[in-house]
């Protein structure tokens, strides 16, 4: 099972803590929980997408949700995405590292301020916690509760021994270890709560990672940030990723390794050796790929948050920003009702809500998201593979039909530059050739900074692809495109998007 390797990127303030503050938890408070179905509604030209298509194999049919799809075959597993769920949190120290010297540097408040940073209030952090940034990205679909272990857990492993750990097999061998004490130890403290093997845990260990000092050293490392979801969801991330700062910490790397654990992928190149020299082909700007705002329409349709409007014919969608409503259009030659097919998805983005801090508060100009509005349009190929157990290459696509006895089923693209094609990639309303589709490097996304914040990967007014530079586009299965789309109109909170319809009455 490969591991999911978190981006890790400094906040604009201060990264180091150097005294004591006082720090009062004040827990994140949760709206009301969004638990009806979604429904499918008729609208003038197009609908909004109700439940999604089953995933049909010769193991039977699964829901077509990132937890579903981790579920068929093999034995991995992730965490509950929608309703209640819980998290548990577990502090971890070394026999010879101990958290003493973390405790002496925060007033004894280490443990509350990763309680801050989890399940606080937006005034315990210097971005928002990682509950409350799951229940905005959600739209309230999703509450994530738990615990903060008011106590330091020590593995049997020492810190000298883990730092010698740096292929993906060995580090991934080293944290199911510690899984599986942790359940131990935590179970014979003797609490009114018990863990069971597949709870998902998210580790936080005191030790300095191996990017402390604003280096990429080494991601293969066990001193970085990955999760693994075989044989059970587990995270494992540094104190010092949270950048403490007055006693308030930053959560973006803990949110992106905790989205792993719902089963996201990683939409940077995992085979990276650099930070500037990755493929990103969302351009550096998502939780998934940069650690960086909000989650995009495509990843919130596999966790079952939000649902597309579909057009079937000539029609005028009007979106809302994408942030707070979750309002996307899907278009496609023939859409099967599930989000694992090819397609493109737009979302209508502003710089506000989960986005507006890492626009406008960031000091590196490298790591900002853009401060224009516009829409953004992916392409989607989200088809199924079918995979022999540990190996990264598929061996075909999933077919209704196909043999999975020892097999597991996964996308069968990703974003990284072994990959024919990425499995989502911002298209540029900039393209001034005939290929729709612009991979992206991180370097493109500095680059372009003096053209406010990449501004020309948006569709703004009059963008569209009735242009000629898109008439010869494909998707990859061979279909052609029977459908042009144009933005008509982008204002503060909204952008009317008119989509026509070819060869259809």
């Amino acid at each position: 099972m490969r591991k999911n390797r978190g981006l890790l990127f400094l906040p604009a303030v201060a990264l180091f803590s150097c005294g004591s503050w006082k720090f009062d938890y004040v827990p994140y408070q949760y709206g009301k929980l969004q638990e009806d179905p979604f429904v499918r509604k008729r609208h003038d030209g197009y609908y909004l997408a109700g439940d999604f298509s089953k995933i049909e194999t010769t193991l039977g049919e699964f829901d077509p949700t990132m937890a579903s799809l981790l579920s068929i075959g093999g034995n991995r597993k992730a965490a509950i995405s929608t309703g209640e769920a819980n998290l548990t949190v577990i502090p971890v120290e070394f026999s010879d590292y101990t958290a003493d010297v973390l405790e002496q540097t925060h007033g004894g408040q280490a443990i509350d301020m990763i309680r801050g940073a989890f399940f606080g209030a937006e005034s315990n952090n210097q971005y928002v916690s990682v509950a409350q940034f799951f229940a905005s990205s959600s739209y309230d679909h999703l509450h994530l509760t738990g615990e903060v272990v008011p106590s330091w857990f020590r593995p049997k492993e020492t810190l000298a021994e883990l730092k010698s750990k740096h292929s993906s097999s060995a580090t991934k061998s080293a944290l199911t270890s510690i899984y599986n004490q942790a359940i131990d130890w935590y179970n014979a403290r003797g609490g009114e709560k018990t863990l069971t093997a597949g709870d998902p845990i998210h580790f936080v260990y005191c030790a300095p990672y191996s990017g402390y000092e604003g280096g990429v050293s080494d991601r293969a490392s066990m001193l970085w940030a990955f999760t693994i979801n075989e044989p059970a969801p587990a995270a494992w991330s540094s104190f010092f990723m949270g950048h403490p700062n007055q006693n308030k910490m930053d959560a973006h790397t803990f949110i992106h390794e905790t989205g792993h654990l719902f089963g996201l992928k990683d939409y940077y190149d995992t085979n990276a050796v650099t930070d500037f020299s990755s493929i990103s082909p969302l351009g550096r700007m998502d939780m998934m790929d940069c650690s960086l705002g909000d989650h995009n329409a495509f990843s919130k349709m596999t966790l079952n948050w939000a649902r597309p409007y579909v057009p079937t014919k000539d029609c005028v969608i009007t979106l809302r920003q994408s942030v707070g409503n979750g309002d996307s259009i899907l278009l496609s030659p023939s859409w099967g009702g599930s989000p694992f097919e090819e397609y493109l998805l737009l979302e209508f983005y502003t710089p506000s809500g989960l986005n507006r801090v890492d626009t406008y508060l960031r000091d590196d100009p490298s790591m900002r998201l853009m401060n224009k509005a516009g829409v953004k349009v992916y392409h989607v190929d989200a088809r199924l593979g079918v995979f022999e157990e540990r190996k990264t290459t598929p061996i075909g696509f999933l077919k209704k039909d196909s043999d999975l006895t020892g097999k597991l089923v996964d996308f069968y693209q990703n974003n990284s530059s072994s990959s024919s094609q990425y499995l989502i990639n911002l298209l540029d309303a900039s393209a001034s050739s005939s290929k729709l589709v612009k991979g992206y490097v991180a370097s493109d996304h500095i680059e372009a900074r003096g053209n406010v914040n990449l501004r020309d990967v948006l569709f703004q007014e009059g963008d569209g692809t009735e242009s000629a530079v898109f008439k010869d586009f494909t998707f990859h299965d061979g279909r052609e495109m029977n459908f042009d789309f144009k933005v008509t109109e982008v204002g503060a909170t909204y952008a009317k998007v008119s989509v026509t319809m070819k060869g259809v009455q």
